[in-house]
């Protein structure tokens, strides 16, 4: 900008107050060579006083408490939000619903949703200003009859919640006293005591460990606005009666006793399986039913070979994994193909990128499960999914290929106007035809299907894994 270091830092202490300028006020004349240096003493000395944002798990112990007025609520939840990490427009309105007690406001919320945290916060306060004003118009028709009674049954409740705190102290203090006078007094000390517990010192409570699962997703977009746009759209299921359209039929998914491991049971381990995933055998893939996206891990992600100019940038972090909030590399989409041949589904997947150390390599969650229609089993260990069903067409181009044995040929004789004809080769016409010839190419190409080959009647494709094999498929 054509400024000089000097100015640089005279301009830099006009902006300082209190603490921070008598600071710079007793820096030694000489001891600052540039306004890097100054910048960094600046924030060696003073990195301690910048504020920690909390986590917003912490706004668990700030919800509505029993009795307490929406005012004071409303209040005290700001303040606490004000002290908490930034999050999206969508968490924080879910924070706020789940922190309401249930009355008429929360059941308002629900069946008209906010559009945002804003709308969220101004009709709570809304609610709050009318609560008030009918409790003062009520307290003004009444003439303060309702207040009193109400005064009097809090007196009662609390006059209950001590009788009841004394006599527990008064049981507790009895209890010690008996298991004092058993412990010194017993007379039999060979006889087994009919309740040993009485002896035992309580337990000591300890809080429990929380074992953190995997949510947030960039579902519906990173702004508020597109997933606004994305709820907006969603389809929302109608109870009625109506004439039902005729739907393809399918074979049930069924898990027999031969889906059973041969290890025995197996139901308290994890469901991992093998995953083609952009043309490489990806071992160990966890199946978590309890995570809100498909999972792949920077190191897995640089073996596969993919490029970083390939993802999409994500907004939105993920939590569940350590405890902490997680900033995604980005999302990517390969293909993927799952199961083993002939029964194999392809689909295009999409991945969120972490970089993270895991013994999986990637997870496979609620999104991968239900694209790919998987049925799980925990017992079986087993995940099973259904293939796309194929049609068996009434016309074939090259059927005339097959030929018909010569003692066969009269039987296909028909008469036409002009002479008798018999068929040579095998006719359109018999019901058999399709599978004959289904047969016939089995025969031929038994040891290529479901490997570098798939054959449907005269329909024939050669795949390969990479285009260098490809030429050596086709011969």
């Amino acid at each position: 900008m054509g400024v000089s270091e000097v100015v640089m830092c005279r301009a830099f202490y006009s902006t300082l107050t209190g603490r921070a300028a008598e600071w710079f006020r007793t820096l030694e004349p000489g001891s600052i060579s540039n306004f890097g240096d100054l910048a960094q003493r600046f924030v060696d000395r003073f990195a301690m006083s910048k504020t920690v944002k909390k986590h917003f798990s912490y706004l668990e112990n700030a919800k509505q408490l029993d009795g307490e007025p929406l005012s004071v609520f409303i209040e005290r939840w700001n303040k606490e939000m004000a002290e908490i990490e930034p999050v999206d427009d969508v968490t924080a309105t879910n924070l706020l619903l789940n922190s309401l007690r249930a009355g008429n406001l929360y059941q308002d919320l629900i069946l008209r949703p906010p559009t945002c945290y804003e709308d969220a916060v101004r009709r709570v306060f809304a609610h709050a200003t009318a609560t008030e004003a009918n409790s003062a118009k009520r307290m003004m028709e009444t003439g303060g009859r309702e207040g009193t009674r109400a005064k009097e049954i809090a007196a009662r409740t609390t006059r209950d919640k001590k009788i009841t705190g004394e006599l527990a102290q008064f049981a507790e203090k009895k209890k010690k006293s008996r298991r004092e006078w058993r412990k010194y007094f017993k007379k039999d000390k060979d006889k087994k005591d009919k309740d040993p517990d009485l002896d035992r010192e309580p337990l000591a409570t300890t809080q429990k460990q929380v074992i953190h699962i995997i949510f947030g997703s960039p579902e519906g977009g990173d702004t508020a606005g597109d997933r606004r746009n994305w709820a907006r759209d969603l389809h929302f299921g109608l109870v009625e009666e109506t004439n039902s359209e005729k739907r393809s039929k399918q074979e049930p998914i069924v898990f027999t006793d031969r889906d059973l491991p041969s290890t025995g049971d197996c139901a308290t381990e994890a469901l991992v399986v093998t995953i083609d995933i952009n043309g490489v055998d990806v071992q160990r893939v966890m199946v978590d039913m309890g995570s809100s996206v498909n999972v792949m891990y920077l190191d897995v992600f640089r073996k596969l070979q993919l490029d970083r100019s390939e993802l999409t940038p994500v907004r939105t972090p993920l939590s569940g994994f350590t405890g902490a909030m997680i900033h995604p590399e980005g999302v990517i989409r390969v293909p993927v193909e799952v199961g083993t041949a002939p029964r194999v589904l392809r689909a295009v997947m999409e991945f969120v990128v972490v970089d993270l150390a895991c013994v999986q390599p990637v997870i496979l969650g609620i999104p991968g499960i239900s694209q790919l229609g998987a049925i799980i089993s925990m017992p079986h260990l087993c995940m099973k999914f259904q293939m796309p069903a194929w049609r068996m067409c009434i016309y074939y181009t090259d059927l005339n290929k097959v030929m018909i044995a010569e003692e066969d040929e009269a039987k296909t004789a028909f008469i036409t106007p002009d002479n008798l004809y018999c068929y040579r080769v095998m006719p359109f016409g018999l019901r058999n035809a399709g599978a004959t010839y289904q047969r016939m190419v089995n025969a031929l190409f038994g040891d290529l299907i479901g490997k570098t080959m798939e054959a449907y009647i005269d329909d024939m494709l050669v795949k390969s894994k990479n285009m260098h094999d490809h030429a050596s498929d086709l011969h």
